[in-house]
């Protein structure tokens, strides 16, 4: 028997692109599918658009309830789901006709299975920008090699090239449905974590023995509509803190390797540049600017994450920077933070 594929689509004030989605999705060269609609209270017209396209095609149901964000808009889905492997799309996305098909010929039937595919960046006209291809030594990983060789080079890593394996849960990966209800593994919400498909990763790679990586972009993800609350998330330092401290616990008590361990400093320390320089460029008086910033640098978890670092294989002005701070020179951190920050909003 054919397994079928269901697609989450958690919508979201989307009217202008949910039927774009939608399209790409009935145009899979797949067919078997499912396709789960979840309203999470959206204000504009999307609502109803999701009840005309659900009374077209019998493939596809709608859910409606109110808005609590996308991460429990796809654990809903996840309950309502019926199928043998399931992905998600974001609703001002959309995805190449083969991206299901090849995708199960991946999985080669192992219920326990992630798939994960490049990415192609569009801007709000559909127009190509770029795109993230995932390049790796290896493509296909097995049992520990998924935790162990693999997940290292998820989180960060120092080749470029491999930097395309950075690809966040919600857009770039096809599971096998039968692990996620194994193991009552659901998304964490984007209200609470400053990086809620990393640390729902985490949670999950260790139950998976077939992990496969497609060179080849087959989700397309719409830039220039980002919304507001990302920034406000990157400027609560407390968030960015508590992540890292989480993600921690987590890698122990999953047993992960050092090299896992010392990549999440990697994200934690990206996060905690860009809170300062948003915080540099923020409208508040020099005093609680000041303030605020000199909490952060004197906070002694990153005073720990910077001693663990090889100083002298970092770049000259990240090096500068990070022995700035190390030295209690946050006159000098504060500057290097202001004027980067100002070159990156030209």
């Amino acid at each position: 028997m054919k397994p079928k594929v269901s697609i989450i689509v958690p919508v979201y004030n989307a009217e202008k692109y949910l039927e774009i989605c939608v399209e790409s999705i009935l145009n899979q060269t797949y067919k078997f599918l499912e396709i789960i609609l979840v309203d999470d209270g959206a204000k504009d017209s999307s609502p109803q658009i999701c009840d005309r396209l659900r009374d077209k095609d019998n493939r596809i149901s709608v859910i409606h309830k109110e808005n609590e964000g996308a991460g429990k808009s796809r654990n809903r889905g996840i309950e309502a789901a019926t199928g043998d492997y399931i992905l998600f799309i974001d609703s001002d996305d959309c995805i190449k006709p083969t991206l299901v098909e090849k995708c199960l010929a991946a999985a080669n039937g192992s219920q326990s299975a992630i798939i994960m595919y490049g990415v192609e960046h569009i801007d709000e006209d559909g127009n190509i920008i770029g795109e993230s291809v995932p390049y790796s030594d290896q493509y296909v990983f097995t049992n520990d090699e998924v935790t162990e060789k693999f997940l290292p080079e998820m989180i960060f890593s120092e080749n470029k090239k491999r930097r395309n394996l950075e690809i966040p849960a919600c857009m770039a990966n096809f599971y096998s449905l039968d692990v996620i209800r194994k193991t009552s593994w659901r998304f964490e919400s984007e209200k609470e974590y400053i990086s809620e498909d990393l640390y729902s990763l985490l949670k999950l790679y260790r139950y998976i023995d077939r992990l496969v990586v497609i060179n080849e972009a087959l989700y397309c993800y719409r830039h220039g509509h980002e919304s507001l609350s990302t920034s406000s998330r990157l400027a609560n330092y407390a968030l960015i803190r508590k992540f890292y401290m989480q993600c921690v616990k987590l890698c122990k008590d999953n047993c992960y390797s050092e090299a896992v361990l010392k990549r999440i400093s990697e994200p934690y320390l990206s996060f905690t540049i860009t809170c300062l320089k948003i915080k540099s460029r923020q409208k508040k008086s020099l005093i609680k600017k000041d303030t605020e910033m000199n909490e952060i640098l004197q906070d002694s978890q990153l005073h720990d994450v910077l001693r663990q670092r090889d100083l002298n294989k970092e770049k000259k002005t990240k090096c500068i920077l990070y022995r700035a701070i190390l030295s209690n020179n946050y006159l000098l951190a504060k500057a290097l933070i202001s004027f980067q920050a100002g070159r990156s909003k030209r």
